[in-house]
């Protein structure tokens, strides 16, 4: 069950997770059985950037979502997501897009992240104690903070009364936006429910792959969104869903 407050309407608002771990699990037998993430396109491309065999490696597993709906007449209709990045895809056929326009964030971040890569490589040539380094550093965190600021201007949330907020406006919480904020699968399907005129029954999610450093999560464990980046916009993002059901 998703419990989240909205700085809009001044109220929480909920979300449980109604069919959603029974259709997990026929996910999770189409990801068992083509070990790709490829599975909603006419004829099967076998892209290897697609294989499952990557959240298996050295970048650990990732976080898969179903948000269960029905559209205005009533039909059923299933969204599926998967956190941030596969592989280095933002778009795959049959997967919800990301909250921004991709083009916009490939042009505003390119020339930046150089930047931020090409003063980390200096910093690592450059002895501790040096008064350069301390230069340096203040230099890259100037940079890398005004480069997330921009970015968090590409999210525009949308909620089911219609409204759009920056995920800096929508964001309730006094300790700082974190990174990827917007990122996760349940602000991704329920973005796109909400521009798509899909109304909400039920989400879950699972992570897929090898488990994370921290162990926080394990490989087929299922999960509701997370507190730090996702239940405070989710507030904001659910809002006037109930007059919806």
């Amino acid at each position: 069950m998703i419990k989240a407050f909205c700085t809009t309407c001044g109220s929480y608002h909920r979300l449980g997770t109604g069919n959603t771990i029974a259709l997990g699990a026929k996910l999770v037998e189409k990801l068992e059985r083509r070990k790709s993430i490829d599975l909603f396109t006419q004829a099967q491309k076998d892209a290897p950037t697609l294989f499952t065999n990557y959240l298996f490696g050295e970048n650990r597993g990732k976080m898969f979502g179903l948000l269960e709906c029905k559209d205005l007449q009533r039909k059923p209709a299933i969204l599926y997501a998967f956190s941030g990045q596969y592989n280095g895809h933002w778009l795959v056929e049959g997967w919800v897009p990301p909250i921004f326009n991709v083009d916009d964030f490939s042009n505003m971040t390119f020339e930046r992240e150089k930047q931020i890569k090409s003063l980390t490589r200096e910093l690592e040539h450059t002895a501790v104690g040096e008064k350069k380094r301390l230069s340096l550093r203040a230099e890259r965190k100037l940079l890398s903070q005004t480069l997330m600021k921009d970015i968090h201007s590409l999210y525009t949330l949308t909620n089911f009364r219609g409204q759009r907020q920056t995920v800096t406006q929508a964001f309730y919480g006094n300790n700082g936006i974190p990174t990827g904020t917007g990122d996760c699968c349940g602000p991704k399907l329920l973005n796109f429910a909400a521009n798509n005129d899909l109304i909400p029954l039920g989400l879950t999610e699972f992570f897929w792959g090898r488990a994370t450093k921290s162990g926080s999560h394990q490989h087929g464990t299922y999960s509701t969104p997370c507190n730090e980046k996702c239940v405070p916009i989710l507030g904001f993002m659910l809002c006037g869903l109930e007059s919806k059901s």
